[in-house]
């Protein structure tokens, strides 16, 4: 009864989020229907508080892709790779290794499921403020394995400027989830329930970028050449020239996150 409570009380709270960022823009309908289902679920399973790094996640996410909008040296020949607006599918992807954690703790109140919370939390900050604030580097960027030049907005390809907003975003994160714990739980908490989701985030932008230079699906438009993320471009199948077909930069992003939860458990377990 009371997780009954406590998912509709969620509900409502994500609702009222998820209808003002359908305003801003932010989300489209499906990634609104997303936001609900993984706010409610955060409300009810996540540890004390920790719930609000969710929203702070998005928040500042938000907050990072206005500020690069408004700028005037973003890339204008970037990957062809995905839409500014998150959809349901992006919602989940990020979100969902933080749910799995949130529920796994709930349920059995160890410690490395607890601090797997952050890790994951901080590891989609900054992969998403890696991409975001990445496109505003003046040079382009190289790939994460071979160090060449690549176009913009390409999946595997990192720059200075990207690597800072991860460690940043790592570090906004890790440190609002130390300052929860250390509110809630004063008493299990140490330097661990930092040091960890701040290593974790920031190893999971270089865990996407390398999915993303291995193993994430690359085509090539036959209408005009360009190399796209895309199945279809310019309303024509695209041809496949690197990794997998069924893996795209969502499913990077979903497998990331299980490997920083991974990631998390096992620094957990050896430290702690």
């Amino acid at each position: 009864m009371i997780i009954l409570y406590s998912l509709c009380l969620g509900l409502l709270g994500s609702t009222i989020v998820a209808f003002f960022a359908y305003i801003l823009q932010a989300l489209t309908l499906s990634g609104c229907v997303a936001l609900m289902i993984v706010g409610a679920f955060a409300f009810t399973f996540a540890p004390s508080g920790s719930w609000l790094l969710l929203f702070l996640f998005f928040g500042s996410s938000l907050l990072i892709h206005r500020l690069k909008n408004l700028s005037k040296k973003i890339p204008s020949q970037q990957l062809d790779n995905s839409g500014t607006i998150r959809n349901g599918k992006q919602v989940f992807a990020n979100s969902t290794p933080f749910l799995l954690a949130c529920i796994a703790y709930f349920f059995t109140k160890e410690m490395y499921w607890l601090i797997a919370c952050g890790s994951t939390l901080a590891g989609a900050a900054a992969d998403t403020w890696s991409s975001e604030v990445g496109a505003l580097s003046k040079k382009a960027p190289r790939n994460i394995l071979d160090f060449r030049r690549e176009k913009p907005g390409s999946s595997g390809a990192v720059s200075i400027l990207g690597t800072w907003a991860a460690v940043f975003a790592s570090l906004l994160i890790a440190g609002s989830f130390y300052l929860l714990v250390r509110l809630f739980h004063p008493t299990i908490v140490s330097g661990y329930f930092f040091i960890l989701p701040l290593l974790c985030g920031f190893s999971d932008s270089l865990i996407d970028s390398v999915l993303g230079a291995t193993l994430q699906a690359k085509y090539l438009c036959i209408v005009c050449g360009k190399k796209t993320e895309k199945r279809n471009h310019h309303g024509q199948p695209a041809l496949l020239v690197h990794g997998f077909r069924w893996l795209t930069n969502d499913g990077v992003n979903f497998l990331s996150g299980l490997l920083t939860l991974a990631l998390s458990i096992i620094l957990t377990l050896w430290f702690y």
